[in-house]
């Protein structure tokens, strides 16, 4: 009788715990659609061109903010964001210090027009499968400090200017080992100076490799080579000037 009693117990614990669990769902799911559907209002409301969303996600950390994910509807390699309030209200400002915009679309405008810019040249070095990405910083919480005069119809050479830091990121997408790590360095030196030559100049260039992953045991030789492969990517915080 007791048996039954406990199993009575855990079911009702169990079926509680699992329409809690639904109510909270439910509630998160319904207020992401809320968040979503204000983000696209400020879109159009900001935006001629059509644009279409892609995701979306909440932040539980300071700050907590709705981030809504878009791409233009004839640019997919384009991604932007938007950022919702907890509240549900967008943070579009300017004051003493500038321009602050719930969306980056301007800056990712200029991220992906400078990665198509050196595309050409980091597949001529590392192949079609290797990647470039170009970051430019946020240096705001609530929202996204954008330069003033940056649009989306400027060229690259008329944005670079007003963008204040930014980093290009090369996804090598290969291993990096003993054998390959002088012909590397060749590589990486090679595009810095062509960067160099370029009249965009990154603060800074990260590149990504493939290492292979260190064994418990292993001789001298080989950890020296492994020890001297690592340092390359010490490359990677050179700087273009």
């Amino acid at each position: 009788m007791l048996r039954k009693k406990r199993i009575i117990i855990i079911a009702i614990v169990l079926i509680a715990v699992a329409l809690g669990s639904s109510i909270i769902a439910r509630g998160f799911l319904g207020n992401k659609e809320k968040a979503t559907e204000i983000a696209k209002e400020h879109l159009v409301q900001k935006y001629s061109q059509e644009m279409q969303c892609i995701g979306a996600r909440y932040s539980w950390i300071d700050p907590a903010l709705y981030h809504i994910y878009f791409s233009p509807a004839d640019n997919s390699d384009l991604v932007f964001e938007v950022m919702v309030q907890q509240d549900f209200s967008i943070s579009e400002k300017t004051n003493e210090y500038g321009y602050f915009s719930a969306d980056d679309y301007y800056i990712s405008c200029f991220e992906w027009k400078m990665s198509t810019f050196f595309r050409d040249e980091i597949n001529s070095f590392w192949g079609d499968e290797a990647e470039i990405f170009v970051n430019a910083p946020n240096p705001a919480l609530y929202a996204f400090k954008i330069p003033a005069g940056l649009d989306d119809k400027m060229n690259l050479h008329d944005m670079a200017p007003l963008i204040e830091e930014y980093l290009l990121i090369v996804d090598i997408k290969q291993l990096l080992d003993a054998d390959n790590k002088v012909d590397e360095a060749n590589k990486i030196l090679l595009f810095i100076q062509d960067v160099q030559k370029s009249e965009y100049q990154p603060d800074r260039i990260v590149f990504w490799y493939n290492v292979p992953k260190p064994e418990k045991i292993r001789e001298e030789t080989q950890m020296s080579a492994l020890e001297t492969g690592l340092k390359l990517l010490e490359l990677s915080r050179l700087r273009c000037v």
